[in-house]
Protein backbone atom coordinates (compact mmCIF):
# COMPACT_ATOMS: atom_id res chain seq x y z
CA UNK A 1 0.00 0.00 0.00
CA UNK A 2 1.24 3.63 -0.99
CA UNK A 3 2.53 5.54 2.13
CA UNK A 4 0.61 7.91 1.42
CA UNK A 5 -2.19 6.52 1.01
CA UNK A 6 -1.66 5.05 4.41
CA UNK A 7 -1.12 8.44 6.07
CA UNK A 8 -4.26 9.71 5.11
CA UNK A 9 -6.07 6.77 6.13
CA UNK A 10 -4.86 6.74 9.17
CA UNK A 11 -5.46 10.65 9.48
CA UNK A 12 -9.22 10.15 8.73
CA UNK A 13 -9.24 7.42 11.23
CA UNK A 14 -7.68 9.39 14.04
CA UNK A 15 -10.32 12.43 13.24
CA UNK A 16 -13.32 9.79 13.34
CA UNK A 17 -11.61 7.80 16.17
CA UNK A 18 -13.79 10.54 18.70
CA UNK A 19 -17.06 10.79 16.82
CA UNK A 20 -19.85 8.54 17.60
CA UNK A 21 -19.89 5.45 15.91
CA UNK A 22 -22.60 4.26 13.08
CA UNK A 23 -25.66 1.93 12.51
CA UNK A 24 -27.80 0.53 10.57
CA UNK A 25 -31.60 2.46 10.64
CA UNK A 26 -34.47 1.39 8.24
CA UNK A 27 -36.94 3.96 7.37
CA UNK A 28 -39.29 3.63 4.92
CA UNK A 29 -38.04 0.70 2.82
CA UNK A 30 -34.67 2.79 2.77
CA UNK A 31 -31.37 1.42 5.10
CA UNK A 32 -29.51 4.02 6.53
CA UNK A 33 -26.14 4.33 8.24
CA UNK A 34 -26.39 7.04 10.85
CA UNK A 35 -24.90 8.31 14.21
CA UNK A 36 -27.07 10.09 16.88
CA UNK A 37 -26.28 13.76 14.66
CA UNK A 38 -28.16 12.19 11.78
CA UNK A 39 -27.76 10.12 8.41
CA UNK A 40 -23.92 9.84 6.96
CA UNK A 41 -25.10 7.58 4.56
CA UNK A 42 -28.52 6.76 2.42
CA UNK A 43 -28.09 2.88 1.32
CA UNK A 44 -30.70 3.04 -1.46
CA UNK A 45 -33.02 0.03 -1.79
CA UNK A 46 -34.12 -0.10 -5.18
CA UNK A 47 -35.92 -3.38 -4.95
CA UNK A 48 -36.12 -3.55 -9.21
CA UNK A 49 -32.18 -3.96 -9.12
CA UNK A 50 -32.08 -7.11 -6.51
CA UNK A 51 -28.41 -7.09 -7.69
CA UNK A 52 -27.37 -3.58 -6.65
CA UNK A 53 -29.43 -4.02 -3.92
CA UNK A 54 -27.33 -6.38 -2.56
CA UNK A 55 -24.04 -5.03 -3.15
CA UNK A 56 -25.04 -1.75 -1.49
CA UNK A 57 -25.80 -3.73 1.40
CA UNK A 58 -21.95 -5.13 1.25
CA UNK A 59 -20.71 -1.65 0.94
CA UNK A 60 -22.84 -0.53 3.84
CA UNK A 61 -21.79 -4.06 5.94
CA UNK A 62 -17.72 -2.69 5.09
CA UNK A 63 -18.46 0.75 5.95
CA UNK A 64 -19.51 -0.30 9.07
CA UNK A 65 -16.73 -2.98 9.77
CA UNK A 66 -14.16 0.03 8.97
CA UNK A 67 -14.46 1.74 12.12
CA UNK A 68 -11.71 4.43 13.06
CA UNK A 69 -10.23 1.93 16.12
CA UNK A 70 -10.18 -1.41 13.70
CA UNK A 71 -8.63 1.03 10.70
CA UNK A 72 -5.70 2.39 13.06
CA UNK A 73 -5.12 -1.57 14.31
CA UNK A 74 -4.75 -2.74 10.82
CA UNK A 75 -2.45 0.04 10.13
CA UNK A 76 -0.52 -0.70 12.89
CA UNK A 77 -0.54 -4.03 12.37
CA UNK A 78 0.77 -3.40 9.10
CA UNK A 79 3.40 -1.25 10.11
CA UNK A 80 5.10 -3.37 12.87
CA UNK A 81 4.81 -6.16 10.21
CA UNK A 82 6.84 -4.18 7.85
CA UNK A 83 9.50 -2.94 10.59
CA UNK A 84 9.51 -6.67 11.49
CA UNK A 85 9.90 -7.73 7.62
CA UNK A 86 12.59 -5.21 7.36
CA UNK A 87 14.66 -6.51 10.17
CA UNK A 88 14.49 -9.79 9.34
CA UNK A 89 15.54 -8.80 5.37
CA UNK A 90 18.45 -7.06 6.58
CA UNK A 91 19.50 -10.23 8.50
CA UNK A 92 18.94 -12.43 6.00
CA UNK A 93 21.15 -9.19 3.58
CA UNK A 94 23.94 -9.81 6.06
CA UNK A 95 23.60 -13.67 5.94
CA UNK A 96 23.59 -13.73 2.29
CA UNK A 97 26.30 -11.34 1.61
CA UNK A 98 28.45 -13.76 3.84
CA UNK A 99 27.48 -16.89 1.51
CA UNK A 100 28.27 -14.90 -1.46
CA UNK A 101 32.08 -13.63 -0.12
CA UNK A 102 32.45 -17.10 2.08
CA UNK A 103 32.49 -17.05 5.47
CA UNK A 104 35.24 -15.68 7.40
CA UNK A 105 37.03 -15.46 10.53
CA UNK A 106 36.06 -13.14 12.70
CA UNK A 107 39.92 -13.13 14.33
CA UNK A 108 42.18 -13.15 10.99
CA UNK A 109 39.67 -12.83 8.38
CA UNK A 110 40.50 -15.41 6.31
CA UNK A 111 37.94 -16.52 3.96
CA UNK A 112 38.69 -20.81 4.81
CA UNK A 113 36.89 -23.21 6.01
CA UNK A 114 34.75 -21.74 9.17
CA UNK A 115 32.49 -25.08 9.76
CA UNK A 116 33.17 -27.59 12.98
CA UNK A 117 33.21 -30.92 12.87
CA UNK A 118 29.11 -31.02 12.50
CA UNK A 119 29.35 -28.93 9.54
CA UNK A 120 27.86 -26.15 11.72
CA UNK A 121 29.09 -22.63 11.01
CA UNK A 122 31.47 -21.10 13.82
CA UNK A 123 32.08 -18.05 12.40
CA UNK A 124 35.93 -18.65 13.01
CA UNK A 125 38.99 -20.29 10.81
CA UNK A 126 41.36 -22.90 12.11
CA UNK A 127 43.85 -20.18 12.95
CA UNK A 128 42.22 -20.65 17.09
CA UNK A 129 42.85 -24.14 17.30
CA UNK A 130 46.19 -23.48 15.31
CA UNK A 131 46.59 -20.43 18.13
CA UNK A 132 45.55 -23.46 21.00
CA UNK A 133 47.51 -25.95 19.34
CA UNK A 134 51.15 -23.84 19.79
CA UNK A 135 49.89 -22.58 22.95
CA UNK A 136 49.69 -26.22 24.22
CA UNK A 137 53.73 -27.39 22.55
CA UNK A 138 54.68 -23.94 24.16
CA UNK A 139 53.28 -24.82 27.37
CA UNK A 140 54.47 -28.30 27.52
CA UNK A 141 58.18 -27.29 26.25
CA UNK A 142 58.05 -24.54 29.09
CA UNK A 143 57.39 -28.02 31.40
CA UNK A 144 60.23 -29.53 29.87
CA UNK A 145 62.27 -26.52 30.76
CA UNK A 146 60.98 -25.95 33.92
CA UNK A 147 61.43 -30.17 34.86
CA UNK A 148 65.42 -30.08 33.98
CA UNK A 149 65.86 -26.61 35.22
CA UNK A 150 64.59 -27.92 38.81
CA UNK A 151 66.24 -30.95 38.73
CA UNK A 152 69.62 -29.16 37.85
CA UNK A 153 68.82 -26.84 40.90
CA UNK A 154 68.37 -29.98 43.10
CA UNK A 155 71.86 -31.17 41.70
CA UNK A 156 73.60 -27.89 43.09
CA UNK A 157 71.45 -27.55 45.86
CA UNK A 158 72.74 -31.19 46.60
CA UNK A 159 76.43 -30.17 46.10
CA UNK A 160 76.55 -26.65 47.31
CA UNK A 161 75.20 -28.02 50.95
CA UNK A 162 77.52 -29.54 53.37
CA UNK A 163 78.74 -32.93 53.33
CA UNK A 164 81.87 -32.77 54.23
CA UNK A 165 85.23 -31.96 53.15
CA UNK A 166 86.30 -35.36 51.96
CA UNK A 167 83.30 -35.42 49.25
CA UNK A 168 84.47 -35.41 46.15
CA UNK A 169 81.03 -33.36 45.47
CA UNK A 170 82.75 -30.30 47.20
CA UNK A 171 83.08 -27.20 45.56
CA UNK A 172 86.80 -26.46 45.91
CA UNK A 173 88.44 -22.68 45.85
CA UNK A 174 91.44 -23.66 44.25
CA UNK A 175 92.93 -25.89 46.82
CA UNK A 176 91.56 -24.10 49.42
CA UNK A 177 88.75 -25.45 51.74
CA UNK A 178 85.74 -26.78 50.29
CA UNK A 179 83.00 -23.82 49.80
CA UNK A 180 79.39 -24.18 50.89
CA UNK A 181 76.10 -22.29 50.59
CA UNK A 182 76.46 -18.74 49.81
CA UNK A 183 80.06 -18.86 49.53
CA UNK A 184 79.98 -21.60 47.07
CA UNK A 185 77.13 -19.09 44.92
CA UNK A 186 79.56 -16.55 45.07
CA UNK A 187 82.14 -18.19 43.70
CA UNK A 188 79.53 -20.48 40.58
CA UNK A 189 78.33 -16.96 39.98
CA UNK A 190 81.91 -15.23 39.64
CA UNK A 191 83.42 -18.29 37.23
CA UNK A 192 80.06 -18.24 35.45
CA UNK A 193 80.80 -14.15 34.69
CA UNK A 194 84.34 -15.02 33.95
CA UNK A 195 82.95 -17.34 31.25
CA UNK A 196 80.17 -15.45 29.73
CA UNK A 197 83.06 -12.76 29.04
CA UNK A 198 84.96 -14.94 27.41
CA UNK A 199 82.06 -16.57 25.79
Amino acid sequence: MDINKMRDLKALAETCLSHQSLRFMRSHGALYIRNDNGIVFDVHQNRSFPDLMAQNKDYADFALACTPATVLALLAELNRLATSRSKKERELEQELEVWHRGPFCWTCGDAGDVHDITGEWRGECDCLSAQLINANRERDQLKAENEALRKDAERYRFVRNPIGTSSPLAIWNEGKMPLFSSMADAVVDEFMAKEASHG
